[in-house]
């Protein structure tokens, strides 16, 4: 299945809120059901949506309060088509691969990248 908005959006639209930013990643963490996920990122709280293999449903929702975050880091590196966000909350170790452009997302990618709080 192709990454679309439209998937994107049909999936997130639950928790998105007014000023909410989300994006498609993929999880190189063992605390998620899957390595493809689609974040969603609002002023309080990080949503963590896991895609089953064919993209077609939801098989894990986690919510992490940004008070809760420790030890964020992103790495931008300009040679590459992707940045990496990784963070700490209580003792669970969480480090995603955001491709910085997916041409079916628009500005998605980018956005929510800027979004990002370290």
């Amino acid at each position: 299945m192709i990454i679309s908005k439209s998937m994107i959006d049909g999936f997130s639209r639950t928790y998105v809120k007014e000023n909410s930013v989300v994006c498609y990643a993929e999880s190189q963490t063992l605390s998620g059901a899957s390595n493809k996920a689609i974040l969603i990122l609002n002023d309080s709280t990080l949503h963590i949506l896991f895609l089953n293999i064919t993209l077609s449903k939801v098989i894990q929702h986690t919510e992490l309060s940004l008070r809760e975050i420790q030890n964020s880091k992103l790495k931008k590196n300009s040679f590459f088509l992707s940045s990496v966000w990784s963070f700490r909350v209580n003792q669970n170790k969480w480090r995603f691969r955001i491709m910085k452009k997916i041409v079916t997302l628009g500005n998605m990618q980018s956005e929510f990248i800027k979004n990002i709080v370290i």
